[in-house]
């Protein structure tokens, strides 16, 4: 069972490489839709989730970590597939899980997480 879906799961412990990975999806797929070479990005991705691994508590707003039923979970799952099959949903897709990811990242983990108590 994926922990998410414990109730007396931690909070906020969603897996960092799973984010990777899904970021690293949406980067290929955009840069085969609209033509450009993703290096670039790809770089900027991995130094970002390295630092976002380095940080000493959980980013609680990526949208997998809403994900609290079987149900959201799997439409969670039949968005990223419709993100692979349906190049018009593609951008839409990537826009809601880069937007959750960078704020989690800037505000929650970011400067504003750095000054207070983990938990």
């Amino acid at each position: 069972m994926a922990n998410r879906l414990d109730p007396k799961a931690i909070e906020g412990t969603g897996s960092q490489t799973n984010e990777l990975m899904r970021h690293m999806l949406f980067t290929l797929l955009l840069a085969w839709q609209f033509g450009f070479s993703p290096e670039y990005i790809l770089m900027a991705l991995f130094l970002i989730h390295s630092v976002s691994m380095l940080v000493p508590h959980p980013m609680p707003h990526p949208i997998v970590n809403w994900a609290k039923s079987a149900v959201t979970l799997g439409l969670l799952n039949v968005a990223l597939v419709a993100a692979w099959l349906v190049p018009i949903v593609t951008p839409i897709v990537t826009a809601a899980f880069a937007a959750a990811y960078m704020y989690s990242f800037i505000f929650v983990v970011g400067w504003a997480g750095w000054w207070r108590k983990p938990g």
